[in-house]
């Protein structure tokens, strides 16, 4: 493929980064050997390097909470062995594809972990709320799924 074409390929992917917020969340990564990262402020420093980096390259980047107990949670459950590089993309890209994300728009993590984590905690009420709604059975008018007509 002629690197041009190979550019424009990647212009029309998209990238998903998933970021760990909170020194307590990177205290639990520590743990694992393969991820290599020193101290939570240099990890925030390059992790915004990466999100300008993939922006450039992919124009849609978009941005996902790293949970490091969901993560050791879905490696257990998925079979995956936690202290691997390729578990964790393998969960950065579930969690794209079915998680609370935000795109990328050049922000600095300052402004974006807020607006992240106030995704993330709309989605867990969506879902707490779908979960109680789909526990009370059927719509007593219609009979359809109490969730539908609400």
């Amino acid at each position: 493929m002629a690197p041009s074409t190979r550019h424009l390929t990647a212009r029309e992917s998209a990238a998903a980064v998933a970021v760990i917020p909170d020194a307590a969340g990177f205290a639990l990564m520590r743990r694992y050997a393969s991820f290599r990262h020193t101290d939570h402020a240099g990890y925030l420093r390059r992790t915004e390097r990466l999100l300008r980096a993939l922006a450039g390259r992919h124009g849609h980047t978009s941005v996902a909470l790293f949970d490091p107990l969901g993560y050791a949670e879905f490696c257990e459950r998925e079979g995956l062995d936690p202290d691997t590089p390729a578990s964790r993309a393998r969960y950065t890209a579930r969690l794209a594809s079915r998680g609370a994300t935000v795109p990328y728009a050049g922000e600095s993590l300052d402004l974006l972990l807020p607006a992240l984590l106030a995704e993330h905690a709309r989605r867990e009420t969506w879902e707490a709320g779908t979960g109680l709604l789909a526990a009370a059975g059927a719509c007593p008018d219609c009979g359809a799924p109490a969730s539908r007509c609400a």
